[in-house]
């Protein structure tokens, strides 16, 4: 209502956001070209454009996603200012890549998922301050691109920062995530090899040991 640029791009950015864990994945679609439609100078750009992408490629529209994360990396090079909105909101290229690398594995594009994945824990390692669940999702990614790589032997190894979290962080988008590696594992010709045995009861372990799980368990009457 105020008429300011950037903030006006952020509400259509948590906008888009809503709609998309909502399943209204065209509505996520229409509102992240919303906010990119004002032009804004920071950050949240990019953050648009991956959105926009993360949507395409949840509907499974290969061509829709490689433009959108195209116009990510142009968003990104196009930035002429420090975020005014910024901290946890801010899009860093940790936090591009991994867009990127979730938006590839759902188009079955592994190999620029792997290397995507690859990249942004080099950027990650970078950050003064990383954000744990940014992390794990890369490291997630990751586990999945060398799936569909057919390099199975890494995926415990990609996976062992996640299998650390305490159970308070293991988290809806999380654990989400992890299933559907597990699944993906189970379809695979790999699928009864004894390291994807053994990575799927990890994986089936530790999303029983978490924080959605907790709170459906809970008698909600805050007995401890």
């Amino acid at each position: 209502m105020a008429g300011h640029t950037e903030l006006s791009a952020w509400v259509a950015s948590t906008r888009s956001k809503i709609a998309f864990w909502d399943g209204r994945l065209r509505d996520a679609i229409q509102y992240a070209r919303r906010g990119a439609a004002v032009h804004p100078r920071g950050s949240v750009g990019a953050l648009l454009a991956c959105q926009e992408a993360d949507a395409w490629s949840k509907l499974g529209a290969v061509d829709e996603t490689q433009a959108a994360l195209r116009r990510a990396v142009v968003a990104r090079e196009s930035i002429s200012d420090a975020d005014e909105v910024g901290g946890i909101f801010s899009c860093t290229p940790a936090r591009q890549e991994n867009y990127a690398a979730a938006a590839h594995l759902r188009i079955g594009a592994y190999d620029k998922a792997l290397a995507e994945a690859d990249t942004a824990l080099d950027h990650l390692a970078a950050q003064p301050l990383s954000a744990w669940g940014t992390g794990a999702q890369i490291h997630i990614s990751r586990a999945t691109a060398l799936i569909g790589t057919g390099e199975p032997d890494g995926t415990l190894d990609a996976l062992a920062p996640v299998l650390a979290l305490p159970p308070e962080q293991r988290t809806a988008p999380l654990t989400g995530r992890m299933r559907d590696l597990g699944w993906l594992m189970s379809a695979l010709p790999l699928a009864t090899s004894s390291v994807a045995n053994a990575a799927r009861r990890a994986l089936d372990e530790w999303c029983l040991d978490s924080a959605p799980r907790h709170l459906a368990l809970s008698s909600g009457d805050g007995a401890t």
